[in-house]
């Protein structure tokens, strides 16, 4: 007997909520759904023609829950994938997700739907399935799933990087410049790094020239380096660690933030300009300025734009480098400068092959 397919109809913005909800959701009931998820890179795989993949999943849903989040809420793809499966009697179910249904318009407010605010509306889901397809799976899904799920409440979506995050890989903090800017040597810096961690009781593992903590990492390489020491952050935790990345830098450095580079490792479905002049055109209109070639200044941030390249894989990874001005960084204004960034595709996203 074939499985019934229910379609989570969404914005790619939102993928890594979606995509965690889906696996939580494949537990709870047992595998015996399929789920269509266009961005888990799963039920698209790569090279595949994604508008014919969309249709076919489409074609297959029996159910289709459409996910309103504020990257979703004007979004011409969700409101096309709802009402086509609307046209077809389908079953179409919005589901808020850091948006209040009560607050949205027609067509999708026609539709009886619910917010998603605890572990209780999140069993709804379990619980439209089981009346749609006949199961019985327990309503499982406890308040310690829906924070694993979404955060703190629906916290992501109001995280300062959230038009962007899904296309953040990590963030480095990097110690550029030479070593007599730090108060003392990285290999001793680790030890008072861990000293603070310790009174702080912040879990965290401690090796010879690293620290490992909780959505962060702090390394003193050995040997010569660009940087002498460096502090990996991911992207979906920023918000909670970044207050320990101000204190970390303020115990190693003499000034603090000045003079530090913020690194944005971007994914791979991301690309990125690098000429001065092809950038000062797309943000023409903007209060950017150029500081020198292929550096620019945007508010009290300075940014510049590059690529990594591997010799062994022969590939490149794009990223954005950004300096705060002042001993100070504001989360929210750096996102704000990466929103601009892609607005003004000075950072772009790999379309896919609609003709393969």
């Amino acid at each position: 007997m074939s499985k019934p397919t229910v379609f989570f109809s969404h914005s790619s913005k939102d993928k890594i909520i979606l995509g965690r909800l889906k696996e939580a959701f494949a537990s709870k009931t047992g595998s015996t759904i399929d789920i269509f998820l266009s961005s888990d890179g799963q039920s698209i795989p790569l090279g595949k023609n994604w508008v014919y993949r969309v249709q076919e999943g489409l074609e297959s849903a029996a159910l289709m829950l459409v996910f309103i989040t504020p990257n979703s809420v004007d979004s011409s793809w969700v409101y096309f994938e709802s009402g086509y499966s609307y046209c077809k009697q389908i079953k179409v179910v919005p589901i808020g997700l850091g948006v209040d249904l009560t607050k949205i318009g027609p067509p999708l407010s026609l539709l009886q739907g619910f917010n998603i605010t605890s572990a209780d509306s999140l069993n709804n889901i379990i619980k439209i399935t089981n009346d749609e397809f006949s199961y019985k799976h327990a309503l499982s899904f406890t308040q310690e799933d829906y924070v694993l799920i979404l955060g703190s409440g629906v916290s992501n979506l109001n995280h300062p990087f959230r038009e962007t995050l899904g296309y953040i890989d990590a963030i480095k903090i990097n110690f550029r410049k030479s070593q007599d800017q730090l108060t003392e040597k990285p290999i001793d810096l680790i030890e008072k790094f861990e000293h603070y961690l310790k009174e702080r009781s912040i879990e965290h593992y401690k090796y010879p020239r690293k620290i490992i903590s909780k959505g962060l990492e702090i390394n003193a390489p050995d040997g010569v380096y660009p940087e002498p020491l460096s502090l990996i952050a991911d992207p979906l935790s920023i918000r909670s660690t970044f207050p320990l990345v101000c204190d970390v830098l303020n115990i190693g450095r003499s000034n603090g933030l000045q003079n530090v580079d913020i690194e944005f490792k971007l994914t791979s479905e991301c690309d990125i300009l690098e000429e001065t002049y092809k950038i000062s055109s797309r943000l023409y209109d903007t209060d950017m300025k150029i500081v020198q070639d292929g550096h620019f200044q945007y508010q009290n941030y300075i940014f510049k734009t590059g690529y990594y390249y591997s010799r062994h894989s022969n590939s490149s990874t794009a990223y954005l480098d950004i300096r705060p001005t002042e001993n100070r960084a504001d989360l929210f204004e750096i996102g704000n400068l990466l929103n601009l960034l892609f607005e003004n595709k000075v950072i772009y996203f790999r379309e896919p092959n609609l003709f393969e």
